[in-house]
This record gives structure tokens, C-alpha cells and sequence, in this order.
């Protein structure tokens, strides 16, 4: 028996949230805009590539510490940081 449940998820022009600005977030990022996610992270600071993303207007960027409200109107949320709080 398994411990792993697989899911299988249609994210093509959902909004998606990515708390976290570093390398796990990064990865999770780029699954996401592989799925077609419309994709949201919100962190004070941002890995090379995710600032990349950012200026290229591939992702949206909200440079800040993640508020409850973030997660409202979201259709996936990952908490890819080491703060508490997230999510």
C-alpha cells in the first residue's frame, strides 16, 4: 500500500498562489506555469529566475510577508516557505 494519494488537476488559466520566494517555491512555480496556472507569489524576496518571471510578466509578484486574504479567489495555494504562518 501506498502512502502517496495521486491527483490529477486541470490549473489551465486558474489562479494559483505560491507563498515563498525560494528555491521550493521556484520549482512549484514552474510546475504550475507548465499546467497554464495564472500564478501568484507572494514573498519579500524572489530566486533569480522567479524575478525573471516577474519582470517577463510570466507570474505576478506581491513583494511582501503573506496575509490571510492572499488565499481568497485562489484555486490552489502551496506554502513553500519556512514561516509558520503561510498559509
Amino acid at each position: 500500500m501506498s502512502p502517496y494519494y495521486p491527483v490529477a488537476l486541470n490549473l489551465r488559466d486558474r489562479p494559483c498562489l505560491v507563498v515563498g520566494g525560494g528555491p521550493v517555491a521556484e520549482a512549484k512555480v514552474e510546475g504550475l506555469l507548465d499546467a497554464g496556472a495564472r500564478v501568484t507569489v507572494v514573498s519579500p524576496a524572489l530566486t533569480e529566475r522567479l524575478a525573471s518571471w516577474a519582470t517577463e510578466g510570466r507570474i505576478a509578484h506581491r513583494r511582501r510577508e503573506y496575509i490571510e486574504s492572499d488565499c481568497e479567489g485562489q484555486h490552489l495555494a502551496f506554502s513553500a516557505t519556512d514561516r509558520a504562518r503561510a498559509c
